[in-house]
C-alpha cells in the first residue's frame, strides 16, 4: 500500500513549485519505506487564493490587519483531502504551509 505525505508549500508559491525544489526528498523517502508499503508519494495541493502581486502564485489566507482572511477555507479544504486519502501518514509545510499544517495536526 503507498503511504502519503500532505505536503503545504508557503505564500507566494504552488505546490508543483515547492515539490520541484524537493524532488530529492521525494525519492529519498519512497527509498526508505519500509517492504510492506510501495512506496511513499507526495500530495501537494495549492492554496486556494491568488497572490495578490502575481495570480499564478497562491497563498492559504490573506492576513488583513490582525485578522487572516480565508484561513477557515484553507482549514476545510484540507480536512477534505485527508478524508479523500486515507492513506496520509504525515503533514508538512513551507513557511506558511507550515503555520497552516501546525493548526491542522
Amino acid at each position: 500500500m503507498v503511504k502519503r505525505v500532505l505536503l503545504l508549500h508557503g505564500n507566494r508559491q504552488t505546490g508543483q513549485l515547492l515539490l520541484g525544489r524537493l524532488e530529492r526528498m521525494q525519492k529519498r523517502l519512497s527509498k526508505e519505506c519500509n517492504d510492506d508499503v510501495d512506496g511513499m508519494d507526495l500530495v501537494v495541493p495549492d492554496a486556494p487564493f491568488p497572490h495578490p502581486e502575481d495570480d499564478k502564485l497562491r497563498t492559504w489566507w490573506h492576513r488583513v490587519d490582525n485578522a487572516y482572511e480565508g484561513l477557515e477555507e484553507s482549514l476545510e479544504i484540507l480536512k477534505g483531502l485527508q478524508n479523500d486519502h486515507d492513506d496520509v501518514v504525515g503533514i508538512m509545510g513551507f513557511s506558511q504551509g507550515a503555520r497552516l499544517a501546525h493548526l491542522v495536526v
